[in-house]
Order: structure tokens, then C-alpha cells, then sequence
């Protein structure tokens, strides 16, 4: 697999949802089959193939989707859905649903590990035991102070950087992680962008140089951009 794209339930109101059925279905099977960029490499053929429909719905489906829809939720770019690019097709509004996908993952990711916080946190705020330790001479006994460590709450960018490696968000950072971040700098949404593509890509064993930890990638990071920003995914076929 060389891409995702997110399906939203919207999808079941808007008007392409109202069109014959091969125009439906060229549609989904055009998302299905999209790169990280959104282009589509199918022909014709290519999409008659793996939509099961003819020859001809799939000419229709290309004409339809690339043409301005009144009808649409969303007036961007006329109501098109497609346009013909060097590669293929290229899905529009495509980069716009990505990111909403990418926050509403991230968004859940950080309320379930805000609720785990609190579930495990819960006795601190529940009410100290009114018992008190008496010792031999009948005085209290003083309780030492447990030290309280902060709670975790990462960034966007550190759950982003994390997620390249499968870090839970709930996972705090080592000192040195958070060192090595605070000596890049500030990091732009280009380059972070570009690591997420390259980082969640497939590749052959070979051909894959990229970083195996998080921590080896904080203290290389210009050159992992550098390597982001040279890499071409294959597009679909």
C-alpha cells in the first residue's frame, strides 16, 4: 500500500452520493487507489478493471467527476472532484481531508491517554486517608511527601514526530529526546510533512536508510529532511 485516504460520513450526503451506481463506485475506487499526494494513475481501462464496470462508465465517471458540481457541499474548485494531471488524476480538496483525518486521530490519541492520566490519578484527588499514624509516645507521626512527577502532555509536533515510530502518545520522552528537539529549532509543516511521507512509506530493505528510533532521528534531523524531501513515492499502478 502506498497511500490512505480518509472516508469521511459526510460522503453519504453530499451529491455524488445521489449519481448512478459506476459513478459511485469509479469514485470510492479512485480514493481507494490514490498516493499520498492524491494522484490517481488509472486509465480508463485501469478503472474499469478494478471498479468492475465498462469501458464506457468509466470514460463517464472521468467526465463527470472532472466537471464543476452546483449540487456539492463544498463550491472549492467549482464542485470538481478530479483533474487530469502528468501522472493521472489528482484528487482535489485531497491534502484538506487528509489533515482533518490527521487531527482527528491525533485529537482521540490525546483524549484517551488524558483519560488514562485521570483514571490513574483518580486516588490523588479522592480524599487522603483521615487515619493518622501514631508512634510509641502517642504524637502523630509525620508522613513524608511523596515527590509528584508532571504529567505528560505532549506537543502536536512531538506526538507527530512520535507517531512516526509507533510511539503511543502516552510515551514521555527521555531528556535527551527533549534536548535533541529543543536544539532544532523550530520546525516548519513542510519538513514535517514531508517525514511523515517518508517515514510511512514502504520500502525495500535495500533501499531503506531511515532512522530505526526516535532519538537518532532528533540528532540527524536536518539530513532526514533533506533525505524527505529528495524521496519520490512509486505512485499507484
Amino acid at each position: 500500500m502506498t497511500g490512505w485516504t480518509p472516508l469521511f460520513q459526510q460522503i453519504i450526503g453530499s451529491s455524488i452520493w445521489n449519481a448512478p451506481n459506476h459513478i459511485r463506485i469509479a469514485w470510492v475506487t479512485m480514493l481507494a487507489t490514490a498516493d499520498r499526494y492524491g494522484v490517481c494513475a488509472l486509465t480508463v481501462g485501469g478503472l474499469a478493471a478494478l471498479g468492475r464496470i465498462s469501458r464506457e462508465e468509466a470514460e463517464e465517471a472521468f467526465l463527470v467527476l472532472s466537471s464543476p458540481d452546483t449540487d456539492t457541499l463544498t463550491q472549492a474548485n467549482e464542485g470538481r472532484r478530479i483533474k487530469r494531471v502528468e501522472n493521472g488524476w489528482k484528487l482535489l480538496n485531497w491534502e484538506t481531508y487528509r489533515e482533518k483525518a490527521k487531527k482527528a486521530v491525533l485529537q482521540e490519541c490525546n483524549r484517551e491517554s488524558q483519560a488514562r492520566w485521570r483514571e490513574r490519578n483518580s486516588h490523588k484527588t479522592s480524599g487522603a486517608d483521615n487515619s493518622a499514624d501514631l508512634n510509641l509516645s502517642g504524637q502523630e507521626e509525620p508522613q513524608p511527601q511523596k515527590k509528584q512527577n508532571p504529567a505528560w502532555s505532549p506537543t502536536l509536533i512531538q506526538s507527530r514526530l512520535g507517531m512516526l515510530f509507533r510511539r503511543r502518545p502516552t510515551t514521555r520522552w527521555s531528556k535527551d529526546e527533549l534536548k535533541a528537539l529543543a536544539g532544532i529549532g523550530e520546525i516548519s509543516e513542510e519538513d514535517l510533512k514531508a517525514l511523515e511521507v517518508y517515514y510511512t512509506a514502504n520500502m525495500p530493505d535495500a533501499s531503506n536508510y531511515r532512522r530505526r528510533d526516535l532519538s537518532t532521528l532528533l540528532n540527524n534531523f536536518n539530513g532526514e529532511v533533506d533525505r524527505a524531501r529528495q524521496y519520490k513515492p512509486a505512485t499507484c499502478f
